[in-house]
């Protein structure tokens, strides 16, 4: 949920700014044509090359190789493939100045997922790397483990949707136990299953990782038993702050597991469990948690199967939880009578800023104005 310097490509437009370095101008210069031995261009204003951004294919070869810029954007446009992929993997192999580089979306298969991380073997200036919607596979997520395990400086990682396989699922997780610089770690959409939570799980149990503060697992398999082991991991952790579940199909028992974690972590700042197939129990049992939670301020319990009851249990815990400021019960089949007892719990909670919820559309008009006058409540 936190956006960090690697956030989505929705966002690098918003990120834009005018101290940025501007690549819209025609250049002619491909990397067919360019001499390879080029020098760099001198910018006089250094402020002027903190962040690069590229938007097409005959910009990125000459902006890649010329430029010392510390961010370098190029998501996601499709335009680096594998070609690209391995002449900024020669780049990066001498640039001491970079410290960001984003290329999700840039249909970069094995052989330049390869290159890249052979090049993070000798470069140790890079602290985010994002490869999100790629092609690397799982011999690129094996090559990346390597490269990774005990680099220095890198303190994000990104290779969701990269088909990364069993092996490659693997070999990333292990690879926590060894690296102590990386924070953050994207592993969604990959097929991930049980053995893999029960890989997580081993890295995350009673500290054994000391770095990882946020954790993406979303669109996976790991199912009810990978939800109940990493919960049951987590409950001795006291480093993680950030962990998204979405997806993944743990249902009640995931549910029930994940509501004795919060009973007993308060260092979990933001949890995502939506869409996870999750019914009465499970639900009730992460709202009851919420009574005896302090840390937790994010919650998205959206795209479940619960209703009302859930929405009551809900409101108890609102009314003396102290901690949460941001609550997602969209499309989990709420209507009247769970909806006015939440209203009266938001009456007398005092740190909820954002609580979203889908009601019937008559339920919604009734409560609209009682809701806007705190204006704590939105509607999806």
């Amino acid at each position: 949920m936190t956006n960090d310097v690697l956030g989505s490509s929705s966002n690098n437009n918003s990120n834009k700014t005018d101290s940025a370095v501007s690549v819209a101008a025609p250049i002619t210069t491909t990397l067919a044509t360019r001499p390879a031995a080029a020098a760099p261009v001198v910018v006089e204003n250094e402020e002027e090359e903190e962040n690069v951004w590229v938007e097409r294919k005959e910009e990125f070869s000459w902006i890649a190789a010329s430029f010392h810029c510390k961010r370098l954007d190029f998501g996601p446009n499709k335009v680096v493939g594998d070609s690209g992929a391995v002449f900024i993997a020669k780049s990066l192999e001498i640039n001491a100045r970079l410290l960001i580089l984003n290329l999700e979306g840039n249909e970069i298969g094995v052989r330049g997922g390869v290159a890249l991380v052979q090049a993070l073997k000798t470069n140790a200036s890079l602290e985010g790397l994002n490869l999100d919607g790629n092609k690397i596979g799982q011999e690129g997520a094996l090559a990346l483990a390597d490269s990774l395990a005990l680099h220095p400086t890198i303190s994000y990682i990104y290779v969701r949707e990269n088909n990364i396989g069993y092996r490659g699922g693997m070999a990333m997780i292990h690879m926590l136990k060894r690296n102590k610089s990386i924070r953050k770690v994207g592993l969604s959409r990959n097929d991930l299953e049980y053995d893999h939570a029960l890989a997580i799980a081993a890295v995350l149990g009673h500290d054994k990782n000391s770095t990882l503060h946020e954790l993406d697992i979303s669109g996976n398999k790991i199912g009810p038993r990978g939800g109940v082991a990493i919960a049951r991991a987590l409950e001795s952790n006291t480093i993680l702050q950030e962990l998204v579940v979405a997806g993944n199909a743990i249902r009640n028992e995931g549910g029930i597991a994940m509501g004795r974690l919060l009973k007993k972590n308060h260092s979990i700042q933001s949890l995502d469990l939506s869409n996870n197939d999750m019914a009465l129990r499970g639900a009730i049992a992460i709202a009851d948690a919420l009574k005896f939670n302090r840390g937790l301020a994010i919650l998205d319990l959206s795209a479940n199967h619960f209703g009302n009851a859930v929405c009551i249990a809900m409101a108890r815990s609102l009314k003396v939880n102290v901690s949460l400021q941001y609550l997602d019960l969209t499309f989990t089949k709420l209507c009247r009578v769970g909806s006015m007892v939440l209203v009266h719990a938001l009456s007398l909670n005092s740190t909820l800023d954002y609580c979203f919820c889908h009601f019937d559309s008559l339920v919604t008009g009734e409560l609209d104005s009682p809701l806007r006058r705190k204006q704590r409540t939105n509607y999806s």
